[in-house]
């Protein structure tokens, strides 16, 4: 515990500032995955971000946004897969940046069905996935 606190006050305000965001982001989303309906949290990212879309991502807002995601993960109890991706979509299009949450399953004969979330950015997995395991996931059909 004491270490974790010491590495917080180590980030620069900034990072603070958006670490404190990404957890108040992931233990909202997390909870809302589990209590609410499918798809209210898909509305709300719609309706909380929508209008704040640009065309172009900032390459440095989209690492600082999901390490924020990264380093709090552990700390939101019941995090899922679902509430990161949803966490981090909405922290992206705040800062103008679209993004969309996918989901998808791993399809293989020999193991059981096994669903994941993640973020993708300009066509790219960046949280939730990383470029090793991406084909390994085969994304359902997105309704955003």
């Amino acid at each position: 515990m004491f270490e974790a606190a010491r590495k917080f006050w180590r980030l620069s305000p900034q990072e603070r500032a958006v670490s404190i965001e990404a957890f108040v982001a992931v233990a909202g989303f997390s909870a809302l995955c589990r209590l609410a309906p499918r798809t209210l949290p898909m509305i709300l990212l719609r309706r909380l971000a929508a209008s704040h879309d640009t065309a172009n991502a900032d390459r440095l807002t989209v690492s600082r946004v999901t390490a924020a995601i990264r380093r709090v993960e552990r700390s939101v109890p019941g995090t899922t897969c679902l509430g990161r991706a949803y966490a981090g979509g909405l922290m992206l299009r705040l800062r103008g940046i679209p993004s969309v949450v996918r989901l998808g399953a791993k399809l293989a004969p020999d193991r059981p069905f096994e669903a994941h979330a993640w973020l993708e950015c300009e066509g790219a997995a960046v949280l939730g996935i990383d470029d090793s395991t991406v084909t390994d996931f085969v994304p359902f059909r997105s309704r955003t």
